[in-house]
C-alpha cells in the first residue's frame, strides 16, 4: 500500500490508537525527566510514577448494532487557514447541534497541501448521516472526506483479549461494565445490524485506562509505532508556538471567547484552542482542564510570544510553551524521510542552526514513513 492510499478512515482509527504524529501539544521534557515552562526558568513538579500500561486486543468481538447515535466523526484535508470557515460551511447543512473540530498537520500523509481537519458532528436525529457527509464530500473547503459513526452495540458481557505485544504472550478475561458499549462502526450500518469489532482495551495494573472499539472491517494495515532518537540542527523556526496550558473550567465556559483573547493580542494572526472530548461547559463544578493552543504568530513578528505568556500568567494556573520548527532528515533507521523534513517542537529560546538531540516518534506502513514528528530530548 502506498502512503497516498492510507485513507482519512485508516488516519481516524490510527489517532483513537496512536498518539504518533496526531497529537499536536507535547510535554517538553529534559533530560532528568522534569519539565519547563517555555523560556521563563520555572520548574513544573514532576508528574508521580504511574504503573506501566498494557494494550490488550480481540480483534474478533461478535456485535449487534443496538443505536446508531447522532454524531460521526470525520477527517478531511483542507487548504483552509480559518477552522470557523470549514464549521461555518459544515453547520451550512442545517440540523447541526455541535462540531467539535481542530485542524492537524497533514502533509507527511499525503492528503493534499495544507492540515488534516478532524472533527465531531452531533446531529438532529431526522438527518439522514449519509446525506451529510455526500454534502461535506462536496465542500470546496474539504477533500479526501471519510467519517464513522457513533454508535451504541450490543456485545458479550466477557471477552477474551490478548497482549498487542506479542512477546508478552499475555491473556485476560476482560468483562464489560455492561453489554452497550460505544463504539466507530461506517455510516451505513442501522440498529439491527450485526458487526465484527476490534476491541482495544488499555489496563495499568487491574487498572481500565481506556477502552476503543470500531468495526474491525475494512482491516487495518500493520502499521508500526517507532522511536528514534537523533542529533539534528534546526532548519526553519516557524511561525507557531505550542501552548499546553491548565486552566480552570470557568474560564471555558465560552470557548470562542477564551480563542479571542488570544488571536486578539498584538502579533498574534490566529489561535486555535483544543479542549479535552470529555469537557462539559455547563457541568457546574469548577476544576482544572488541560488545554491545548496553537498560535500562529504574524508575520516578521515575535511580539505574539510575550503576550502570550502575560495572558497565560492571568489565565491559567500553569503553562509550557514551545516553538514549532523543522529539521532536515534524510533517514529514520534506513528509511526513507518523505521531502526530508520532520516538524519538531523545541524551547522559545532556540534558534535556526542550533543542533539538538530529538526524539523522533514515527509510524512506518511496510517501507514508508508516514508520519514523523519529534520533540527536543533534553
Amino acid at each position: 500500500m502506498k502512503k497516498n492510499q492510507v485513507g482519512a478512515l485508516i488516519l481516524i482509527l490510527l489517532m483513537l490508537l496512536s498518539t504518533v504524529g496526531f497529537t499536536v501539544f507535547y510535554n517538553f521534557a529534559g533530560p532528568d525527566g522534569s519539565s519547563h515552562l517555555g523560556d521563563t526558568g520555572q520548574e513544573i513538579p514532576d508528574f508521580p510514577q504511574q504503573p506501566t500500561t498494557v494494550r490488550y486486543v480481540n480483534e474478533g468481538v461478535s456485535g449487534s448494532v443496538n443505536q446508531m447515535l447522532p454524531s460521526i466523526r470525520i477527517a478531511a484535508s483542507t487548504t483552509a487557514t480559518n477552522i470557523a470557515d470549514v464549521d461555518a460551511a459544515i453547520q451550512a447543512y442545517g440540523g447541526i447541534r455541535s462540531i467539535r473540530s481542530q485542524f492537524r498537520q497533514a502533509d507527511q500523509l499525503e492528503l493534499g497541501q495544507g492540515l488534516l481537519y478532524v472533527s465531531d458532528i452531533s446531529f438532529e436525529s431526522d438527518v439522514d448521516r449519509l446525506e451529510l457527509v455526500a454534502f461535506m464530500e462536496n465542500l470546496d473547503l474539504l477533500s479526501d472526506v471519510d467519517s464513522l459513526s457513533f454508535a451504541l452495540v450490543e456485545v458479550p458481557k466477557t471477552v477474551t483479549l490478548s497482549s498487542q505485544t506479542q512477546e508478552l504472550g499475555l491473556e485476560k478475561e476482560h468483562t464489560f461494565p455492561n453489554t452497550i458499549l460505544e463504539a466507530f462502526v461506517t455510516d451505513d450500518k442501522v440498529a439491527g445490524d450485526e458487526v465484527n469489532l476490534s476491541v482495544t482495551v488499555d489496563y495499568a495494573g487491574n487498572t481500565v485506562q481506556q477502552t476503543i472499539a470500531f468495526e474491525a472491517a475494512p482491516p487495518l494495515p500493520n502499521v508500526e509505532q517507532k522511536q528514534s532518537f537523533i542529533a539534528a540542527e534546526i532548519s526553519t523556526l516557524l511561525p507557531e508556538i505550542i501552548v499546553q496550558a491548565t486552566v480552570l473550567s470557568d474560564n471555558l465556559i465560552d470557548a470562542n471567547a477564551f480563542r479571542d483573547q488570544f488571536s486578539g493580542l498584538d502579533g498574534v494572526e490566529s489561535a486555535q484552542v483544543s479542549l479535552p472530548q470529555s469537557f462539559d461547559p455547563e457541568e457546574a463544578v469548577s476544576k482544572p482542564i488541560e488545554v491545548g493552543i496553537l498560535i500562529a504568530l504574524a508575520e516578521g513578528s515575535e511580539e505574539g510570544i510575550p503576550n502570550t505568556q502575560t495572558l497565560l500568567d492571568t489565565l491559567s494556573t500553569d503553562f509550557v510553551i514551545v516553538r514549532a520548527a523543522e529539521i532536515a532528515v534524510a533517514e529514520l533507521d534506513g528509511l526513507a524521510v518523505q521531502n526530508e523534513i520532520i516538524p519538531v517542537q523545541v524551547g522559545l529560546e532556540r534558534a535556526v542552526r542550533d543542533t539538538l538531540e530529538f526524539s523522533i516518534q514515527y509510524l512506518v506502513l511496510g517501507t514508508d514513513i508516514i508520519t514523523a514528528t519529534g520533540v527536543e530530548a533534553g
